[in-house]
Protein backbone atom coordinates (compact mmCIF):
# COMPACT_ATOMS: atom_id res chain seq x y z
CA UNK A 1 0.00 0.00 0.00
CA UNK A 2 1.15 3.46 -0.90
CA UNK A 3 -0.01 7.06 -0.18
CA UNK A 4 0.43 10.57 -0.14
CA UNK A 5 -0.27 13.39 2.20
CA UNK A 6 -0.24 16.97 1.63
CA UNK A 7 -0.68 19.31 4.43
CA UNK A 8 -0.83 22.96 3.74
CA UNK A 9 -1.55 26.06 6.19
CA UNK A 10 -1.65 29.85 5.43
CA UNK A 11 -1.88 32.36 8.06
CA UNK A 12 -2.52 35.89 8.12
CA UNK A 13 -2.42 38.58 10.55
CA UNK A 14 -2.67 42.15 10.54
CA UNK A 15 -2.74 45.23 13.36
CA UNK A 16 -3.92 48.52 12.10
CA UNK A 17 -5.10 52.02 13.16
CA UNK A 18 -4.27 51.15 16.58
CA UNK A 19 -7.64 49.72 17.31
CA UNK A 20 -8.30 47.03 14.68
CA UNK A 21 -6.86 43.21 14.65
CA UNK A 22 -7.80 41.08 11.79
CA UNK A 23 -6.07 37.39 11.66
CA UNK A 24 -7.01 34.52 9.22
CA UNK A 25 -6.09 31.03 8.52
CA UNK A 26 -6.66 28.20 5.45
CA UNK A 27 -5.84 24.98 5.92
CA UNK A 28 -6.15 22.47 3.09
CA UNK A 29 -5.09 18.50 3.53
CA UNK A 30 -5.30 15.63 1.20
CA UNK A 31 -4.48 11.96 1.75
CA UNK A 32 -4.22 9.76 -1.20
CA UNK A 33 -3.79 6.33 -0.73
CA UNK A 34 -3.19 2.89 -3.30
CA UNK A 35 -2.93 -0.88 -2.82
CA UNK A 36 -0.29 -2.13 -5.33
CA UNK A 37 -1.35 -6.16 -4.11
CA UNK A 38 -5.14 -5.30 -5.32
CA UNK A 39 -7.33 -8.82 -6.05
CA UNK A 40 -9.64 -6.90 -7.95
CA UNK A 41 -10.54 -3.90 -9.77
CA UNK A 42 -12.64 -2.23 -7.42
CA UNK A 43 -10.20 -2.52 -4.81
CA UNK A 44 -7.26 -0.98 -7.08
CA UNK A 45 -9.25 2.34 -7.00
CA UNK A 46 -6.99 5.09 -5.04
CA UNK A 47 -8.48 6.17 -2.07
CA UNK A 48 -8.84 10.00 -1.29
CA UNK A 49 -9.37 12.08 1.49
CA UNK A 50 -9.18 16.17 1.48
CA UNK A 51 -10.52 19.01 4.03
CA UNK A 52 -10.49 22.30 3.60
CA UNK A 53 -11.23 25.03 6.42
CA UNK A 54 -10.86 28.83 7.10
CA UNK A 55 -11.13 31.38 10.19
CA UNK A 56 -11.21 34.73 10.12
CA UNK A 57 -11.20 37.47 13.31
CA UNK A 58 -11.73 40.56 13.86
CA UNK A 59 -11.24 42.77 16.69
CA UNK A 60 -12.12 46.42 17.51
CA UNK A 61 -9.83 47.62 20.61
CA UNK A 62 -9.57 44.08 21.38
CA UNK A 63 -12.63 44.37 22.99
CA UNK A 64 -15.50 43.43 20.79
CA UNK A 65 -14.37 40.32 18.73
CA UNK A 66 -16.16 38.80 15.67
CA UNK A 67 -14.90 35.08 14.31
CA UNK A 68 -15.99 33.18 11.46
CA UNK A 69 -15.26 29.30 10.83
CA UNK A 70 -16.15 27.10 7.49
CA UNK A 71 -14.70 23.55 6.60
CA UNK A 72 -15.35 20.98 4.10
CA UNK A 73 -14.47 17.65 4.38
CA UNK A 74 -14.99 14.43 1.52
CA UNK A 75 -13.77 11.28 0.64
CA UNK A 76 -13.65 9.40 -2.92
CA UNK A 77 -14.05 6.09 -2.07
CA UNK A 78 -16.12 2.72 -4.22
CA UNK A 79 -19.20 1.85 -2.22
CA UNK A 80 -19.74 -0.87 -0.13
CA UNK A 81 -22.37 -3.07 -2.54
CA UNK A 82 -21.81 -6.03 -4.14
CA UNK A 83 -23.72 -5.26 -7.55
CA UNK A 84 -22.43 -1.19 -8.09
CA UNK A 85 -18.72 -0.63 -9.01
CA UNK A 86 -19.24 2.88 -9.14
CA UNK A 87 -17.20 5.49 -6.97
CA UNK A 88 -19.41 7.92 -4.82
CA UNK A 89 -18.38 11.16 -3.08
CA UNK A 90 -19.22 11.18 0.40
Amino acid sequence: MTGDILNRNLPMKDFFNQEHRVTGLIHYYMQSTETTEANDEISSIPKRYQALSARATYSYKDAYLIEGNVGYTGSEKPLNRANNSVCSLQ
